[in-house]
């Protein structure tokens, strides 16, 4: 009776499925190879796609439109997404860039209105606003009544104090005009009241 090796055993099995295990290896590698150079191909195919659609445009120049959801609005988070969107520029498109301009919406806070204050009761009816920001916005708007406001904020009793314009037709729906003063906050209970000043109606 012939002794028994596990490395004679293994060495007869290999021998005989040496087709399904090229083909089980080729595959491993084929894979892995994938796997490695998907980042690369999907970095060369955003640039590409990028590339062709400046290509195909018809328009004498594109708007390219960047989101930066969920930013908290403080000095230091938008100098820094100021100085990423300046190296991506300059790395990406530094070419045919002429120019862009800043948009930053905030949240949706309770506003109380001459017409209707902020209430803490239960019952009463409360607006809804936001504060926006566009760069520029004073080269591209004719205004009603008033002029653009300044960047100047105010300390007052329970919050900053800032001025603000309002277009046309939310002005007529909540009934302000120059000179009136809208607060902001995030609920009827919070201290914290922003108060925008209305200086301009813009059309």
């Amino acid at each position: 009776m012939r002794s028994f090796s596990i490395f004679s055993f293994v060495l007869r099995r290999l021998a005989d499925d040496w087709k399904l295990l090229l083909s089980i290896f080729s595959g491993i590698l084929i894979a892995s190879t994938l796997v490695a150079g998907a980042p690369a191909y999907l970095s060369t195919l955003e640039r590409l796609t990028l590339n062709t659609a400046i290509n195909r445009s018809s328009q004498s120049f594109v708007n390219i439109m960047v989101v930066a959801p969920n930013v908290p609005l403080v000095d230091a988070n938008l100098r820094t997404a100021d100085e990423q969107m300046d190296r991506a520029l300059k790395e990406y498109i530094s070419e045919f860039y002429a120019g862009r301009e800043r948009y930053i919406k905030g949240s949706v806070l309770l506003a109380g209105t001459p017409s209707r204050p902020l209430s803490q009761e239960a019952a009463g009816i409360v607006s809804r606003g936001y504060l926006q920001y566009l760069s520029n916005v004073e080269d591209h708007v004719t205004f009603e009544d008033g002029n653009m406001s300044s960047s100047v904020v105010v300390q007052g009793e329970r919050g900053p104090v800032i001025e603000a314009v309002v277009a046309a037709p939310s002005a007529q729906l909540f009934g302000l005009s120059v000179g009136d003063e809208v607060e902001l906050t995030p609920s009827l209970g919070n201290p914290t009241v922003v108060i925008a000043k209305i200086v301009g109606v813009m059309l």
